[in-house]
């Protein structure tokens, strides 16, 4: 062991760490200095949701596993949960706590990749370029300004995990294990498992290569060796969160998608056999030209809704046309600029021109392995985000590869292509700069330059050959044509200056290395302002997506304050859902203050999506259709009336509520089960019943006898203790009886007591709850318990504090072994 020097190794890294600390604060300056806040649609919507469950966890200390803030009810763990024996995430959440937000959320990414590089043996100077070349990709940026925290969050982590990875296949098997492990339980720990899930695609990719190196080399014992440690390494991050993981993994079978038990219909997003439908996880599929937008930003006019100058052809043509100049200023703020194949975006994945120049270069210089591993990665990433573009392969993927069904969005598979080309690119310019001047290196530093350079110049010399036609082109030409011819001339020239930006900076980049090799320049000189060059790449384009008006004072408080039409609702204090007319089915605001019948979520239950295709959509549109012609009529919400829907919002005056009269509380006896023998007959039944008297139930699930009861007009039942997981009710009736529940059916973790026993839970109206009441006056409790929730919680302790001995008995051995080889010296 070499004798530690602090200049050569700590110095480098604390400069490093330094630098992305403080580019990080710059970026985010009205955060940090400004006391202003990201304003991120997601997040709202998030905290909306998750007021219930943040209100009970501050009151009692614990966590309430279940919310009735969204969709009649649902379990919170893909809300807000907290699990304590996650002890390694608490940690990392609470170092990221440190910095405004979203600082921290960068931090990760910068860390983790340079940690990455690190492990290839990449000195700190290039480490920390391509550090910034992978956490500033305009994608990161995008999904911040979105609110997508979460999947931010597991893809920072998934450069952490490919670094243990590599360092174990480079024989440093205890401190790869320990990276890999800490990388794992941070990854799913983030609980977005679509990013884990194509993390798996990269490692996948490069054990397989890995497998026929070694098979070829005859070391397949060692290699098995090496799997095996990865394996451990992996179980132990997976115990590390076993907590998150067994309930989101026990949720996720009853969710869209876990698929419906209904037969398909054209307006399902939800294949019977489990999964998405083709067409809803293809809808936001990357065009195959929009492809090139890794190379040159806005190659395809940048976002759907972009900012013009007024040197646009708009607003000139605005002005001419006799608009007045304040009114043409608002205009070119939010133009359509996009002209690509999705039917929306919040802009382009922009790796960086001077990236993928360097990612060109190392496919033609670097060892063939990671050439192999790296280029099929990155050319099946695109290839998958394509979708229906690419119908022909990438359906058969969707049909065959397990789990591939289960998520939406395939243009998200560019985030592989954001992991294996920066690391191609740094891999690149740290052998380029340590490797001595050659003909053949010069001969593919010019190819390189030429294919990348070259493709920027040929857009930007036959940019006008493009029709740069939109979808919503054919709606404005209805106003003007003027205005549609206006706008593909300024989508044309959006292109031709991107093209001509990128180009500038390859030559650039190009002609830096060759100076260096040419020693006209020195390397630290040339590779620092490459660095320079990448950072000014990426941080001009990023502010194009997320910069000081995206931050705002105050932000939470104006979203959540009350309107009048909160305060009037929320002056009855009684148990009732409420309903938000003017975005149903996408809003959580409502769930701030309320218990909304619906809410935003893409993992809400799957049987109340079929109630929501089946009933409620058809319910709230006729309910609308009744007030706009002046009519109050309550008789046919049968859906919303079980869903015990006491108050309808328009607005936000306290005179835009409605009270429902037919909202049927929070439990009812009824007359009679009328039994069906398949889940599409329960649905449907509901089309004719009358839920105040009768309730369906599925006699394929469901086994009971008795299906008249005497519904005495003096029998009741009522709500007495509400909590979102521990419901108390008191009822009294002369004969045996059977009771309806306005809560959502969900059978793992809720059990049912009645006077402290235990009774099974029956599914009726194919998303309620309902109980065999017997004669007499009862103490009925629904108690939420999941025993994932408990079990994973255990097992994650245990994982995590065994991970942290294994931290700290590494740093001990080294430690020891230094002193010992200073003390032999």
């Amino acid at each position: 062991m070499k004798r530690f020097d602090f200049r050569k190794d700590v110095l480098p890294h604390l400069l490093s760490i330094a630098a992305f600390i403080l580019l990080t604060l710059i970026y985010f300056n009205p955060a940090v200095f400004g006391g202003k806040s990201l304003k991120q649609h997601d997040i709202l919507q998030y905290q909306g949701s998750a007021q219930e469950i943040v209100e009970y966890r501050e009151e009692y200390k614990e966590e309430p596993l279940w919310t009735n803030s969204m969709f009649g009810g649902m379990p919170a763990y893909l809300i807000s949960t907290l699990h304590n024996g996650e002890i390694i995430q608490k940690a990392a959440n609470w170092v990221i706590g440190i910095f405004p937000h979203p600082t921290g959320m960068i931090l990760i990414h910068l860390f983790s990749f340079y940690i990455l590089l690190l492990a290839f043996g990449v000195r700190p100077v290039y480490a920390a370029i391509g550090a910034f070349a992978f956490a500033f990709a305009s994608y990161t940026f995008i999904s911040l300004a979105a609110g997508h925290n979460n999947k931010i969050k597991a893809l920072g982590y998934a450069p952490l995990v490919l670094a243990g990875v590599i360092l174990v296949f480079r024989n440093r098997l205890f401190s790869g294990f320990l990276i890999a492990a800490i990388g794992v339980a941070l990854n799913i720990g983030s609980n977005h498992f679509q990013i884990t899930y194509y993390l798996c695609f990269i490692l996948f990719i490069l054990g397989v290569v890995e497998f026929v190196f070694a098979f070829r080399e005859k070391l397949l014992p060692i290699f098995f060796k090496k799997v095996a440690v990865l394996v451990f390494a992996a179980l132990i991050g997976l115990g590390a969160n076993l907590g998150s993981f067994l309930t989101t993994f026990e949720y996720a079978k009853f969710t869209m998608r876990g698929g419906t038990e209904l037969k398909p219909t054209e307006e399902s997003n939800i294949t019977s056999k489990g999964g998405l439908d083709k067409e809803y996880a293809f809808h936001w599929s990357y065009g195959v030209f929009e492809s090139f937008s890794l190379l040159i930003p806005n190659i395809q006019g940048g976002a759907s809704n972009g900012e013009l100058d007024k040197e646009s052809n708009f607003y000139k043509r605005l002005v001419q046309n006799g608009v007045p100049e304040v009114q043409a200023e608002e205009y070119i703020k939010s133009a359509p600029l996009y002209w690509g194949d999705q039917p929306g975006t919040a802009g382009p994945t922009y790796l960086g021109a001077i990236v993928c120049f360097l990612f060109v270069l190392g496919m033609l210089i670097l060892d063939t392995k990671t050439r192999i591993w790296l280029l099929t990665a990155t050319v099946l990433a695109i290839i998958l985000s394509w979708g229906k573009n690419f119908a022909s392969f990438n359906y058969i993927v969707f049909d065959y590869l397990p789990g591939y069904n289960k998520f939406r969005s395939v243009s998200w598979t560019l985030i592989i292509a954001q992991i294996c080309v920066p690391l191609g690119a740094i891999l690149a310019l740290s052998k380029v700069m340590e490797t001595r001047f050659s003909d053949d290196l010069f001969k593919k530093l010019l190819i390189a330059t030429g294919i990348t350079g070259g493709l920027c110049l040929l857009f930007a010399m036959f940019a006008g050959l493009a029709g740069f036609e939109a979808p919503i082109d054919e709606q404005l030409a209805t106003q003007a044509s003027w205005i549609v011819q206006s706008l593909r001339e300024d989508r044309e020239a959006i292109l031709r200056a991107d093209a001509i930006r990128s180009l500038i900076l390859i030559v650039i980049s190009a002609a830096l290395i060759w100076a260096a090799w040419k020693e006209k320049l020195s390397k630290l000189i040339a590779a620092l302002i490459i660095g320079l060059l990448v950072i000014f790449d990426h941080w001009s384009v990023d502010k194009r997506y997320l910069n000081n008006e995206n931050f705002e004072r105050r932000v939470v408080e104006q979203h959540f304050a009350p309107t009048g039409a909160d305060e009037a609702i929320l002056a009855d204090t009684t148990n009732y859902r409420v309903l938000n007319l003017l975005n149903p089915w996408n809003d959580a605001r409502t769930s701030y203050y309320h218990q909304s019948v619906g809410g935003y979520s893409g993992a809400k239950m799957q049987r109340y999506q079929d109630m929501i295709d089946r009933h409620l959509s058809q319910e709230t549109s006729r309910l609308v259709q009744n007030l706009q012609k002046g009519q109050l009529d309550f008789s046919d919400l049968g859906v919303l009336n079980m869903l015990n829907t006491k108050y309808f919002m328009f607005g936000e005056t306290k005179n835009e509520v409605l009270k429902n009269p037919g909202a049927l509380g929070s439990a009812w006896f009824i007359s009679e089960l009328k039994k069906v023998n398949s889940p599409d007959e329960e649905i449907s039944a509901l089309n004719t019943i009358n839920p105040e008297s009768i309730a369906v139930i599925d006699a394929s699930k469901f086994d009971i006898e008795k299906l008249e009861y005497s519904q005495d007009s003096s029998a009741s039942i009522k709500l007495v203790e509400y909590k979102p997981n521990h419901l108390i009710y008191n009822s009294e009736n002369a004969s045996e009886g059977f009771a309806v529940f306005s809560e959502i059916y969900y059978p793992k973790g809720w059990e049912a007591y009645i006077d402290g026993e235990k009774e099974p839970i029956l599914r009726v109206n194919y998303i309620l709850r309902g109980l065999k009441i017997p004669a007499g006056k009862h103490k009925i409790e629904f108690k939420f318990e999941p025993k994932s929730y408990s079990i994973g919680n255990t097992v994650a302790m245990f994982s995590s504090i065994f991970l942290l001995v294994c931290a700290l008995g590494l740093i001990f051995y080294r430690n020891k072994k230094r002193k010992d080889n200073i003390l032999q010296e």
